[in-house]
Parts: structure tokens; sequence; C-alpha cells
């Protein structure tokens, strides 16, 4: 007779839940210890990890720059999730008083892919100077308006910025392309006929597909930069090799809005 094997009950993710729960604590309680008071919050876990790799400690204050060494040196730090998007938010109201406050230290930008950390860059003052620039210009040509979360393209900081740290075993990071979640929505709507013509007669029929572009995304997406239509070179320059000065000679932008499908994520066509 043949033995039976006996059946292990199958844990249910609650109990999965309920079996790391204390973990997380344990990892909140270090945290705790940077003066991080919730690791779900702003990238706090994130943040903690950084902190011990760097070396750097943090007030807990949202006031000032993000982290300090045993020097007393101040640093920026910024977080993105490569699943997302590739380039880094900085502050909702960038305005001369926070613009001084970031001219005087080095900025960290960390790139996870997901909650895995692939790559760590350290820029120079100097190397953040062209968005200084750029970002005072823009805030006094609007009136005084401060400019709500302006991006730091992962491309300009693999260009100038130095890496100094990567995972055991790595030879060094590679960008990955962004691909469609398919766990977005597609929204869809219907294509209105001509008011000259019977709309239950006339109205053309037509399907929602993925924007070729962006992928579904409706936004996020990496295009030619319009200043030097890609070529990487300033037209406006007097200087034929001058580096363009808006993608930074990469010959691309991220545009937070497709311009294929003006946001929408999905094109009409004609139904067959």
């Amino acid at each position: 007779m043949s033995e039976v094997t006996p059946q292990v009950p199958t844990e249910s993710d609650k109990e999965k839940f309920d079996r790391l729960f204390p973990y997380v604590r344990e990892y909140q309680a270090l945290a705790s210890k940077f003066k991080i008071n919730d690791i779900f919050q702003d990238n706090g876990g994130k943040y903690l990890q950084l902190l011990m790799i760097l070396g750097l400690t943090t007030d807990g204050a949202r006031e000032g720059n993000d982290a300090i060494d045993a020097d007393g040196n101040e640093y920026e730090i910024k977080t993105v999730n490569l699943d997302l998007q590739h380039q880094f938010t900085t502050h909702h109201h960038m305005n001369p008083v926070i613009i001084a406050k970031y001219r005087k230290v080095d900025w960290y930008f960390a790139a996870f892919k997901n909650i895995e950390l692939q790559v760590i860059y350290r820029l120079k003052p100097e190397h953040m100077e062209p968005f200084y620039q750029r970002w005072e210009q823009k805030w006094h040509d609007d009136g005084g308006k401060d400019i709500n979360n302006p991006k730091i393209p992962l491309t300009y900081v693999m260009a100038n910025g130095e890496v100094i740290w990567l995972p055991e075993g790595s030879q060094g990071f590679i960008r990955p392309k962004l691909i469609k979640d398919p766990n977005r929505p597609v929204r869809t709507r219907k294509k209105k006929s001509s008011a000259a013509l019977d709309a239950s007669l006339f109205e053309e029929a037509t399907v929602k597909i993925a924007c070729s572009l962006c992928h579904g995304r409706g936004g996020d997406v990496e295009i030619n930069c319009p200043n030097c239509n890609g070529s990487g070179y300033d037209p406006n320059e007097d200087n034929p090799f001058a580096q363009c000065h808006s993608c930074y000679g990469d010959g691309t932008v991220q545009a937070d809005v497709c311009p294929n499908c003006s946001g929408e994520g999905t094109i009409s066509e004609e139904a067959e």
C-alpha cells in the first residue's frame, strides 16, 4: 500500500502578514534610531538603507537638507523607482530660498527597482548649477510663482554623477526601459460624429489601442529633445559642437505628458 502524503495547511495572506509583521516592527525600530518615524511614509524605509550605506544621519525634521555626515556636511537625497519613472522629483514649491539651500550641498541620487537598490550617484553643486539657474529664471519669468516639483532626468545624473555604490558583484548600472503597467486602467472615450450627420447612422466605429510611444502610461515618456531635435547639440550656439542646454547632450528628454496621445495612454483607430 502506497503511503499517503500528509497535506500541509496552506497559509492565508492574512496569516502570512501576521507572521511577517513582527519583522516590520523591528525594521521600524531600527529606523527610529535614525529619526525616521514611519518607514512607509516619504520613502522612509529606503532612506534608512541609504543613510546606513552612506554613513549619514538625519535630524528627523522636514526643514533643512536631508542628511548630515560626521563632519557636519549636509546632503540632499533623492530616490526614484525605475519601474515607475526615470526622473527624480525635487520640491513642490521650488523658489529662490529653496534653491539657495540646495546650492550649498552635494546631492545623492538613488535608483531603486521596486524596493531593490540598484545604484547611488553623487553630484556636486557645479553639476546641479544648470538646474538652479533654469529654475530661478522660470520663477522670475512667472512673476515669483513657485515651481511645482521640477524634475531631474536620470540620464543627466548618469552622465554627470559619480557612482559611489553598486550591488555586490555588479559591474555597472544600465538604465532599463520603462514598461507598461498591465494593471493601469485603459481610459476610453466614445468618438462623437459630426453634428451635421445622424449619429445613429453615420457615427464612425473606432477602437482604442495602446499608444505606441508611451505604451499606455500616458506620460513619463522619453522623446527626442525638441530643442536640438535629438542631435544633442545646441542649435543656437555659435559652436557647432556645443552641448544642448535642454537635454545636456543626451538627445532625449522625459516628457510628463505623452505628445502622441496627449496623456490618454490610448489612441483611436478605425475599426475594420
